[in-house]
């Protein structure tokens, strides 16, 4: 699997002290949190996947971070990327509970990109990972985005994780694995009540033109990528050999 990110400009030597300081320059990310959790021993067969490993070894996912800032990485995402009322709710939790695991993963993230500035002198960004309604259905459906829900009802799902989310203040929003265009409308709708968030909008492919529900990369970035709160347009969990889409 691969990921790219569009950023703006070229790259300098400094790290980002501010998501302005970083939209002038190339950004280096971290990697999967998952499959490192998962090197590391963790059991990811719940279908609360890496949310069940924050929620019961917190610890694990900090040195996660830790590990990608120590190999470089200038922003690190939170294990938030599958956590919502819905999924949660289905796992056999609460609301409030989903809600305070987006609270708790976006401060641990805070916290160890904090002490890791103290100890380093270099600052790092927190992006609050938000992935597709098709993840919390755990059974790929995110991967060709072919679920029966409307546009309202997309964002009747992200809006309110958003809201928790905005309300910790990460430095933006991640929002990955996107597989079509009415998703992605409806990701931006919700962001549309945080006014000052931004985000990074990413989207899964099937092949060298289209993401994964069939839309044209082509007409998904055009669309976007004047938005004054999406900073910046890429793809993840594509192929390697699809890093170089025509599109972008």
């Amino acid at each position: 699997m691969g990921g790219s990110l569009s950023l703006r400009t070229p790259a300098v030597q400094e790290l980002p002290m501010t998501l302005q300081d970083a939209l002038q320059r190339t950004l280096v990310l971290d990697g999967g949190l998952g499959s490192e959790l998962e090197r590391k021993g963790c059991d990811l067969s719940h279908q609360l996947w890496s949310a069940r490993v924050l929620l019961d070894q917190p610890e694990r996912v900090a040195q996660v971070h830790r590990d990608y800032l120590n190999a470089g990485a200038e922003c690190i995402s939170t294990a938030t990327y599958q956590i919502s009322s819905l999924g949660f709710r289905r796992a056999g939790f609460t609301d409030a509970q989903a809600h305070d695991a987006l609270r708790n993963a976006v401060n641990l993230a805070k916290q160890v990109r904090d002490e890791y500035q103290h100890a380093h002198g270099r600052r790092a960004l927190v992006a609050a990972s938000i992935g597709p309604y098709g993840a919390v259905l755990a059974d790929g459906s995110e991967f060709h985005g072919n679920y029966p829900l409307t546009f309202d009802e997309l964002i009747d799902f992200h809006s309110p994780r958003m809201a928790v989310l905005a309300a910790t203040e990460p430095d933006l929003f991640a929002c990955e694995t996107i597989p079509s265009l009415l998703e992605a409308r409806a990701m931006l709708a919700s962001l549309r009540h945080s006014p000052h968030a931004r985000a990074w909008f990413t989207f899964t492919c099937k092949d060298d033109r289209h993401v994964a529900h069939g839309e044209d990369l082509t007409d998904c970035v055009r669309e976007l990528e004047s938005d004054p709160q999406v900073v910046a347009l890429g793809v993840n969990c594509t192929a390697l050999r699809r890093a170089g889409l025509r599109a972008c």
